[in-house]
């Protein structure tokens, strides 16, 4: 899909930073600290601290950058499933589902648990996590009992500066912590809720029917939510709501300070968000199969297959021509051959019934020899 040149512009109104490649990371607001940057993907996750900008890459590895100054870009180096930038910490969950932190550690907000975490949502001085086995473990700052463990099963989680929220498997809502502003007693009550996203003193949940629910602090009309049922995905920045539309389409409200409602350049589909303070980074993304959907989100609720991890449908790559399916199967070559699906004796990344006739090299050393015999007379037997 062309998505344009590139495109940076600075100035009094902030900063607008864009790429044009899918899976690129794009950002526009203030730019604190360099926070507020293009990146080259192909990204899975990103998310947006005061002065730091975190991103999860295809291949595992962690993009880190911004402001430093209380450690929290010091994430060691590894592979990781999942990261979060809170207000000047990042928590990152690794492969093995261990969550490590970076950053501020006031209030215990370092004190993270040892039960594997498949994801997280940071704030200011605590964080909220969903385990392998469904249920809820929050650490940090817990004077009005917003770092409280929750049993269940739970699908998302939301931190806000005193409060949490959660929905459970059922798509209903729990919000627990500070209760200013209403902030959990206004809570909606129903099911059917799919997304949820806190600000510092606003909630806001997005239903299946792409209807907006939002309660809590109201004093810049992050909640005046406009009355529309086309929204596939909700976030909540410091004092401002951004919704994503499957089309890849942005809409944003409140936020009085800061620029983190301008929004990407026309034209620019995002299928990811990961709001800040007063800046958002946003995943560039498209909707290969024309189902009105982004490809990241469809790969994300399970309504795609995207078997090697790259954030793109498998069935496009396949019909693009990006990646090779030579046994017309619908499985990507590489995936057959990560997973033993077939066989691949020379380890070139073809499965060998696609090879007409079979490379004589089945070792792959570039020489004809008597080791590729004992690799053919080693497989002699029944073809799988």
């Amino acid at each position: 899909m062309q998505l344009g040149v590139a495109l940076i512009v600075v100035g009094s109104l902030g900063s607008h930073l864009q790429a044009q490649d899918r899976g690129d990371i794009v950002c526009w607001g203030t730019n604190h600290s360099n926070s507020c940057i293009t990146r080259t993907g192909p990204f899975l996750h990103v998310d947006h601290g005061y002065k730091h900008v975190v991103g999860l890459h295809a291949d595992g590895t962690l993009l880190l950058e911004g402001n430093n100054d209380r450690g929290q870009l010091d994430i060691p180096a590894g592979t990781y499933r999942w990261v979060s930038a809170g207000y000047e910490m990042t928590i990152a969950i690794d492969s093995n589902g261990q969550a490590h932190h970076a950053g501020s550690v006031g209030f215990g907000a370092n004190n993270v648990p040892s039960e594997p975490l498949v994801q997280c949502d940071a704030s200011r001085y605590h964080t909220v996590a969903i385990t392998e086995t469904g249920e809820i473990i929050a650490w940090g700052w817990n004077f009005f009992q917003q770092s409280a463990d929750k049993t269940g099963n739970w699908i998302a989680v939301a931190a806000g500066e005193t409060h949490s929220a959660a929905i459970r498997d059922d798509g209903t809502i729990e919000c627990w912590g500070d209760d200013s502003d209403n902030k959990c007693s206004d809570a909606p009550t129903g099911d059917g809720f799919i997304s949820i996203a806190a600000g510092d003193d606003h909630t806001v949940a997005l239903r299946s029917d792409g209807t907006v629910e939002c309660w809590g602090g109201n004093d810049r009309g992050q909640c005046d939510a406009p009355v529309v049922q086309d929204f596939v995905r909700i976030y909540a920045g410091f004092d401002y709501t951004i919704a994503l539309r499957g089309d890849g389409t942005v809409e944003c409200w409140g936020g009085l300070s800061g620029n983190a409602c301008l929004g990407p350049d026309p034209g620019v589909n995002v299928g990811l968000l990961g709001p800040g303070r007063m800046s958002v980074s946003a995943i560039v993304d498209r909707d290969c199969d024309g189902n009105g959907m982004m490809d990241l989100l469809d790969i994300r609720d399970g309504n795609a297959v995207d078997c090697d991890g790259d954030g793109a449908i498998d069935s496009c790559e396949i019909a693009l021509g990006e990646d090779l399916d030579c046994n017309g199967n619908g499985i990507l070559d590489s995936c057959e051959v990560a997973e033993g699906l077939v066989q691949d004796c020379n380890a070139d990344g073809v499965p060998d019934e696609c090879q007409f006739p079979p490379s004589p090299d089945l070792n792959g050393d570039g020489v004809v020899n008597g080791a590729d015999l004992s690799l053919l007379l080693g497989a002699w037997g029944t073809s799988p």
